[in-house]
């Protein structure tokens, strides 16, 4: 599914509960943040993302990315990938890193450090 327009919070839960995969494709020069990245996670998908920086960081400590240089590895990751063991611990190794960076936790931590300043 392709879509080129807003999404509500509805809209993209609706999409995501019915997805095998969350498709993040940046380019290289790409600065933002990691927010649709933990966004997917959060959902258990494995991520399918560009090999930049900053999903480089977050993959190669939680492992729940397949990271592509070039169109043709998605297709070839993808099929070779899905419903197999490795989706599955994609989509584990998703959850555990969302349980681990949840907003909660997030924010726990930075009230902490606050409060010893």
């Amino acid at each position: 599914i392709l879509i080129n327009q807003f999404l509500d919070d509805d809209d993209i839960n609706k999409l995501m509960l019915n997805s095998h995969f969350s498709l993040l494709p940046y380019p290289t020069s790409y600065t933002g943040g990691a927010g649709p990245l933990r966004d997917s996670a959060s959902f258990g998908l494995p991520v399918i993302c560009s090999k930049i920086p900053l999903f480089d960081e977050m993959n190669t400590k939680y492992l729940f990315c397949i990271q592509y240089e070039s169109i043709k590895d998605i297709i070839l990751d993808v099929e070779r990938v899905v419903f197999t063991d490795e989706y599955e611990l994609l989509s584990k190794n998703a959850l555990d890193f969302s349980r681990k960076n949840s907003w909660d936790i997030f924010s726990g931590k930075y009230l902490s450090l606050a409060a010893r300043s």
